[in-house]
Formats: structure tokens, sequence, C-alpha cells
């Protein structure tokens, strides 16, 4: 922290990484660097101070030890895919789908995670990539595709959203494509081939 402090005129960032287990002592001292502040107080009255150009980065096994105030001022808690799955991903996108629509969210969820499981798991046994992607990867690519089809369905002042009869077999479709595309695109051309004939068995 001294040495980084003092290298002032130099614009690279400076990331100091904190990999060991958390105590439940010596994080909680942690917390006036953490909040606005940025300051490190030292039990010798010493006071450090973070620079603009300071990281502080916590890598640890687990937060059991860390009071939910330690975890709040952390800007961000990344979680490992293993452990968190894609499923979050699915639930966040369709609590976010056009309010015009929400009538059809637990269809659209249902689909979502009977097309994506299927797929995912077909691409990541069998299938061969041109450049392999994770499944939280490929499940964010579906549902980017998916997000363009909705935006038509998006409120805007002075345009009257209509819904379709046949909006149901229309989402049900767009689902499908999402997932095609979003999964079997990462495909390489022959394992391709194959995905796709593993879509027309999944819709028969």
């Amino acid at each position: 922290m001294r040495f980084c402090t003092k290298d002032v005129e130099n614009p690279e960032k400076k990331w100091m990484v904190f990999d060991g287990p958390v105590d439940a002592v010596w994080i909680e001292n942690m917390n006036t660097v953490l909040d606005d502040n940025k300051k490190l107080c030292l039990s010798n009255g010493e006071i450090i101070k973070m620079t603009t150009q300071m990281v502080m980065m916590f890598e640890v096994d687990d937060l059991s030890q860390a009071s939910p105030a330690t975890v709040s001022r952390c800007g961000m808690v990344f979680l490992e895919t293993q452990q968190l799955g894609w499923d979050p991903l699915i639930i966040s996108f369709t609590n976010q789908i056009p309010e015009a629509i929400k009538g059809f969210k637990d269809y659209i969820t249902t689909n979502l995670l009977w097309l994506i499981n299927v797929a995912l798991a077909w691409a990541q046994k069998k299938g061969k990539f041109y450049v392999h992607n994770s499944d939280m990867i490929m499940v964010d690519n579906s549902l980017k595709i998916l997000q363009t089809f909705f935006r038509a369905f998006k409120e805007v002042e002075g345009k009257e959203i209509r819904i379709p009869k046949d909006f149901e077999l229309m989402a049900g479709n767009m689902c499908l494509f999402s997932v095609v595309w979003g999964i079997g695109g990462s495909l390489e051309e022959n394992s391709r081939k194959v995905f796709s004939e593993l879509v027309a068995k999944m819709i028969t």
C-alpha cells in the first residue's frame, strides 16, 4: 500500500489482491478502505490513502466470516459459473421483458429452460467449436437475440402496443430461433448439421 501510494506519476492501475481466507476481525478493519474514504487506518495511527490508480480485490473461497456491511462495500461480487449456473440469467431476463407481454413470462421461461438445457448439454458433450464458449456466454447470446424480438413490444410514448392472438406460438418460435443461433451458431459446420437434426427432433 505504501509503495503504490508513492508511485503517483505512473498512470497505470495498481492491483492489490487479497487471496487469503476472510477473518472476521481483519476484514472489519478494512471497512474504511472499502468505503468512500479509501483510507487504511493502521493500529500505530498511520493512515494510508488509496490513489485513483489503486484497485483492491478480494479473491476468497467464501464469505461466511464477512458481514453484509463488508460485502456491500465491494463494488462487485463475482461467483464462479459452476457455482451459480446459467438459470439466474434466464430469471433475470424474463423479469425484465416488456410489460405488454408479462402475461407470457412463465411460458417464455419454461420454453427457454427446456430448449437451452437440451441444446447446451448436447453442444458441450458432442459439439465442436471454432472457439470454445462457456455456457454463460452462449446463454447470454441467446437472450440478446431474443431481446431484439421483444423490443417490438416495448412501451413507447405515442405508440400502441398490439399483441397478436397467436403470440404464444410466436414466442415459442422466437425462443427456438434465439437458442438455435445463440448456441448452434458457435458450432463448427459439421456439428451444426447434427445439431439441426437434434432441434428438429425436439420440436416434432
